[in-house]
C-alpha cells in the first residue's frame, strides 16, 4: 500500500547507485523513511528505477524539486508517484 502523498518515483539513476548515493541526493528535501531500488530477479542489479518514501508530504514536495539532481554524474528523475 502506497501513500501517494509521501511516495515520489525516481528514475534514470545510474546502475550503481545505492540507497546511499540517493539518500544523500535528496537529503535537502526532509526525512526519508524508504528507498526502494528496483532490481532485476535473475542478477539482483538495478534496472535504474524506484521509490522514495519521505516521512511527510512536505518532504515529499521539496523532492519533486530536487528533480534532475545529479547520483553519480546521472540526472535523476524525481517525479509523483503513479
Amino acid at each position: 500500500d502506497v501513500d501517494h502523498s509521501t511516495t515520489a518515483f525516481i528514475a534514470n539513476l545510474p546502475f550503481d547507485a545505492d540507497d546511499e548515493a540517493i539518500r544523500t541526493a535528496l537529503a535537502s528535501a526532509g526525512p526519508i523513511k524508504e528507498i526502494r531500488i528496483v532490481k532485476h530477479e535473475w542478477s539482483g542489479k538495478s534496472k535504474g528505477f524506484g521509490y522514495v518514501d519521505f516521512v511527510d508530504a512536505q518532504g515529499y514536495q521539496k523532492a519533486l524539486k530536487l528533480d534532475h539532481t545529479l547520483v553519480n554524474g546521472r540526472p535523476m528523475y524525481v517525479s509523483p508517484y503513479d
